[in-house]
């Protein structure tokens, strides 16, 4: 069964589906750019990790579609300063002295937190927050929240990860500090089974419990299990 997730960044897509390669290989996650999808429709992910994108997409494909939606909170910050969703959207003000939004790239992200984080004395303590969507027909068929917590320093690291800016300024302490980015392949297995694996694993579950979902997993076994008998 093929399931929509809603990006452009594959990275993300990958990261993603690595869970659900885990739990189950029923399931493959597909990106707007899969050709099964791009040669039905032309479609673009308006903003990336958007509800209203996959609700969209959902209701237009006639397929299950999942969002995430990165959300930062930073302690030290005022409940009106949190970056909140989105946070790679920011208010700036343009030539004319007009605040106006803003799309960061992944280096303006990285330098953008750096110095709000040194603001706050040089680190801070920092919660990441999946906001899961999946939505089936035009509809959120279930939405839950994946937190997870990070140390932030304004010390950014020269390395910056495609899609993932905050890897840059985020260290790891059972690493002696080092930035995110920074990890070898080793400790990037190691991270992966002591904190990636888990919540991976919690949102496949989450997406294979729905009924819909078990649904059109068993008629695809049966359709696979009468084509066999019929040869």
């Amino acid at each position: 069964m093929k399931i929509l997730f809603t990006t452009n960044d594959k990275s993300k897509k990958d990261f993603y589906e690595t869970g659900f390669k885990l739990k189950s290989k029923d399931i493959k996650f597909v990106s707007i750019n899969d050709p099964s999808i791009s040669d039905k429709v032309k479609f673009e992910v308006k903003n990336d990790g958007s509800i209203d994108d996959a609700i969209s997409f959902s209701n237009n494909l006639d397929m299950v579609t999942v969002s995430v939606n990165e959300s930062l909170y930073i302690e030290g910050l005022s409940e009106d300063n949190q970056p909140g969703a989105n946070y790679k959207m920011v208010s700036v003000l343009n030539s004319d002295g007009i605040m106006e939004s803003k799309e960061l790239s992944d280096s303006e992200a990285v330098s953008y937190y750096a110095n709000i984080v040194e603001g706050l004395g040089g680190t801070a303590s920092a919660k990441l927050i999946d906001n899961v969507n999946i939505c089936y027909k035009g509809n959120v068929i279930k939405s839950f929240d994946v937190t997870k917590d990070a140390v932030l320093t304004s010390n950014a690291s020269k390395v910056i990860k495609k899609g993932y800016p905050l890897n840059s300024i985020t260290l790891i302490p059972e690493f002696g500090d080092i930035h995110y980015s920074e990890c070898d392949e080793n400790e990037e297995e190691l991270l992966f089974e002591t904190r990636d694996k888990n919540v991976l694993k919690k949102i496949a579950k989450e997406i294979e419990d729905i009924d819909i979902i078990n649904n059109e997993l068993d008629n695809t076994k049966d359709f696979l299990n009468n084509e066999v008998s019929n040869d």
